[in-house]
């Protein structure tokens, strides 16, 4: 891995970790590790932490999650993994800046989680394999806290200059993990690094062509999620046919596979059919919401 970072990184209180311009080689990423091993981070089930554990409830019965989420079986095997997340404090606290700053993406990170668990029980993943990364979901947003939240928070399009340092979020969220967890190699680190990669190699940060499929479930359930949900760059969300039919333009185009997708679409349908057997119309009937700001860039 090349990359090489044009802002600095910082800890919510304001430690910088790593400078700009520096390079995030193999000794530099032990280093940083070490420096988070030197300083004793208390841990917490992030079910015990603040509200989370009645607006996971919550945002589980709401419309589309209602038909999604409408196995109490399954429902159940979700939430009994979230029971046992287990977070350092400095990462809970980033959960309450964002719940208080950019309810958003607080939202988001407890979705993406659950909907990815989700996906890949139902894709078959072991359940020892979905319990040792069931951490990843709550966390691949957390470098947005090194994103000011003027853009975050931006309901007109980014200027170029924004556009990068929104898309610095997954550097900055691999240093964070790398620091807190103390770790660099993990299904955890890689999905904070990678989940705006791309099958095709269309993505960001290296534009390579993503084959992990751990990594295509939170890509997907990343989407998902963003595209049904109100944002400030988009005050009326998709309708969930429009966003369906968005990741199937994706899966058309190569960004994405199309067994994580058939899942998906599976789930939301109230039959809950054999994803293999699924027959997916080509026809295209949705439209983007009007006012959608989303990847327009002003000059």
């Amino acid at each position: 891995m090349d990359l090489t970072l044009q802002y600095p990184i910082s800890t919510l209180d304001g430690l910088i970790l790593l400078p700009a311009d520096t390079k995030l080689t193999a000794a530099t990423m032990d280093r940083l590790m070490e420096d988070g091993r030197a300083r004793a981070f208390p841990t917490k089930l992030i079910m015990n932490h603040g509200t989370v554990r009645q607006d996971i409830h919550r945002f589980l019965t709401l419309p589309p999650y209602n038909i999604v989420f409408a196995d109490p079986e399954q429902t159940g095997y979700v939430l009994t993994l979230f029971e046992k997340v287990t977070l350092p404090v400095p990462l809970l606290k980033i959960i309450d800046y964002f719940k208080e700053h950019d309810f958003h993406t607080y939202r988001h990170s407890l979705m993406v989680y659950a909907l990815a668990t989700l996906l890949a029980k139902v894709l078959g993943a072991a359940d020892e394999e979905v319990a040792k990364e069931s951490i990843a979901g709550p966390t691949h947003d957390f470098g947005k806290i090194n994103v000011p939240l003027a853009i975050l928070m931006k309901e007109t399009p980014l200027t170029p200059a924004e556009n990068r340092l929104l898309k610095h979020h997954v550097l900055a969220g691999y240093v964070l993990l790398c620091y807190y967890l103390h770790e660099k190699d993990s299904a955890t680190i890689r999905l904070a690094l990678n989940h705006h990669e791309r099958k095709d190699g269309s993505g960001y940060p290296q534009g390579m062509k993503q084959q992990s499929r751990l990594v295509e479930i939170i890509t997907v359930a990343d989407i998902y999620d963003a595209l049904i949900s109100r944002r400030p760059y988009r005050q009326i969300a998709y309708s969930n046919r429009t966003a369906l039919e968005e990741l199937c333009g994706m899966a058309e185009r190569g960004e994405i596979g199309w067994k994580v997708l058939r899942t998906l679409i599976a789930l939301n349908r109230a039959s809950k059919p054999n994803p293999e057997e699924l027959i997916v119309s080509a026809e295209k009937r949705g439209a983007p919401p009007a006012g959608n700001m989303f990847g327009l860039l002003t000059d």
